[in-house]
């Protein structure tokens, strides 16, 4: 079983991604960081579900990657190593993958062949089957539970959280 990759705690909202998506990579490069005061102050719980759209060697990889790194070390780590492949910018390499995941105290070598193999790839597949079962269509979506959150900024985001909390 796969640990989910959060941060956070309060409002718990589940996040569709994929690290082949270029909509996907913007959102967290651009959105994310105006989040990060809500994380931070226990109100708002971001997970992390992947989202293979289309399918591509990273987007299945990647998750691949991420799922080895959660199983080796925390959620914090692995939140760290996720953040890490979003600002290389689609960038990816293997060599970075195991350089990555080595910084945030995971075996590179490891990581690296748990990316090769796509080990745990049915995770990601399952995320995604979850999504389309919830109306994922496109990327990035916000889900609580099930149900669709409207709009995709980080303003509608703190509004759901911060109405939530009313």
């Amino acid at each position: 079983m796969v640990q989910q990759t959060y941060r956070g705690g309060g409002t718990l909202v589940i996040a569709f991604f994929d690290y082949a998506h270029e909509p996907s990579l913007v959102w967290w490069r651009e959105e994310y960081p105006k989040l990060t005061d809500l994380i931070e102050s226990g109100q708002l719980r971001l997970t992390l579900l992947m989202y293979p759209k289309p399918v591509t060697r990273w987007s299945v990889m990647l998750p691949s990657a991420l799922f080895e790194v959660r199983a080796q070390t925390d959620r914090r780590s692995a939140w760290a190593f996720h953040e890490a492949l979003v600002n290389l910018d689609g960038d990816y390499s293997l060599d970075a993958v195991a350089e990555l995941a080595t910084d945030v105290g995971a075996d590179g070598a490891d990581v690296v062949a748990a990316a090769k193999a796509r080990r745990r790839r049915n995770q990601a597949f399952a995320d995604k089957q979850f999504g389309e079962s919830t109306g994922v269509e496109t990327l990035p979506a916000f889900r609580r539970g099930r149900d669709p959150i409207d709009g995709t900024s980080a303003a509608d985001i703190r509004s759901f959280v911060e109405n939530r909390s009313a």
